[in-house]
């Protein structure tokens, strides 16, 4: 089964993806960067980069017969708890693991510290 690179700017890009819709998508993000960088850049300092909205750079999406990065069990366990909301008591305040410090987040309906692990 093939997958999909995306090549930007004359760059393979290291991801891998399953879909050509998953790699067009990550090439569409890489132009809004490339956009949002410019601006960034002409505002800091416009003689030294100039920006023109109307440069579109060019990406390719190819298939290729490398693997999609699976992450393991605690990577992907680390990343829904950073990406889902913290604890909260009620008034408001953060709630930390006793142990270690670390913000407490849910992990399938559990207070769990991204370091220790369910409290």
């Amino acid at each position: 089964m093939a997958n999909y690179k995306v090549v930007f700017e004359g760059e393979e890009d290291d991801e891998v993806f399953s879909t050509y819709e998953e790699a067009e998508q990550h090439a569409l993000y890489l132009v809004s960067c490339y956009h949002t960088g410019g601006e960034i850049l002409e505002m800091s300092n416009p003689g030294d980069y100039p920006y023109d909205p109307d440069d579109e750079p060019e990406y390719e999406i190819i298939e290729t017969d490398e693997d999609v990065y699976e992450p393991d069990e605690h990577i992907r366990m680390f990343q829904e708890i950073v990406n889902n909301p913290g604890v909260f008591d009620e008034e408001g305040e953060y709630i930390r693991c006793p142990i270690c410090g670390h913000g407490l987040h849910y992990y399938n309906g559990v207070e769990t510290c991204p370091e220790c692990g369910p409290s």
